[in-house]
């Protein structure tokens, strides 16, 4: 007889939002499995273009055996619907930021009556994972740390770990109000690697729920992240043609001063225009564009930190 599956319990709900003139309404939809003990909820796709890779990440998670259950687990596997449909950050209907707008206002436009349907599916979390990504453009590879729940950060296993005060209008700003521990996580996106990253993520989240009493523990404690200060995102001065020197399997490295990262070019005659270089002593590398791309002048193109 088939093992039964944290996945095969799972018990769905859902909330219609407004939506166009033609479609009417989107479901916003989350699961919840387990009936007693601490509630963790792990939201994904909060960001648009940073889904589905949590999403997948998490479905690895929910292979477990239901017999491993020791609590409740709640997921929302696309916290924006309509911006992961889309690959945008935010929905298109108002173009705002979610991870901007909780707890939301239910009579307000798409993003903050979805702030509000989301705050609802959050409610009585002990714990909150809150899962971001690379996504469509980039990869990268840290954690947020916040106060008082140091340890869910400790047990993602992400390479490096960045500390950071809880925010008002953010997803863990709120839910730590509302006694949480949470974490936010900076981890994977579109390259070759990406199942890779998908499964270091899944050990990350799996360890996290064994830590807060979810999920019984099978999983070692991972290798310590290293620690880094001075985050800082280096943009092209104009728009080109970016072309990388160090690519997906130099996200979470450190390298030091000088280390070209990669050249822009001009549009018309592909002649170098810029050259990225690592900035610090020792550069750790957080997140990196790795293809080939057409940049507008101000991209994002990687962030970088000193390890501490």
């Amino acid at each position: 007889m088939p093992t039964s599956t944290l996945r095969s319990a799972l018990r769905w709900s859902s909330v219609d939002l407004p939506h166009e003139p033609a479609t009417g309404s989107v479901p916003l939809r989350w699961a919840e499995v387990g009936d007693r003990g601490p509630l963790a909820v792990v939201t994904c796709g909060i960001h648009g273009d940073e889904g589905p890779w949590g999403a997948l990440a998490v479905q690895r998670v929910l292979e477990r055996p239901l017999a491993e259950l020791t609590g409740r687990l709640r997921v929302v596997l696309a916290a924006n619907p309509t911006a992961v449909a889309a690959d945008r950050r935010g929905s298109p209907l108002d173009h705002l930021d979610l991870n901007r707008y909780f707890p939301g206002n239910a009579d307000g436009s798409h993003t903050e009556r979805l702030g509000a349907a989301l705050t609802t599916a959050t409610e009585g979390a002990d714990a909150l994972v809150d899962l971001h990504g690379g996504g469509s453009w980039c990869v990268n590879a840290f954690t947020f740390r916040f106060p008082g729940s140091e340890e869910l950060a400790d047990a993602i296993g992400a390479p490096f770990v960045v500390d950071m005060p809880l925010r008002p209008g953010h997803l863990a700003g709120m839910a730590a109000e509302r006694g949480a521990k949470v974490v936010a996580v900076e981890m994977g996106g579109r390259s070759v690697d990406e199942l890779a990253w998908r499964d270091r993520l899944a050990d990350g989240v799996d360890r996290v729920l064994a830590s807060v009493g979810v999920l019984a523990p099978r999983l070692p404690d991972p290798e310590p992240a290293r620690k880094v200060e001075g985050l800082t995102v280096l943009r092209p001065s104009r728009g080109g043609v970016y072309v990388p020197t160090l690519r997906q399997d130099a996200i979470g490295t450190v390298v030091p001063e000088g280390t070209e990262l990669g050249v822009l070019r001009d549009l018309g005659t592909m002649e170098p225009v810029e050259t990225f270089r690592a900035p610090f002593p020792e550069t750790a590398l957080m997140l990196l564009r790795p293809h080939v791309t057409v940049l507008e002048g101000g991209a994002m193109t990687f962030v970088v930190g000193r390890p501490a």
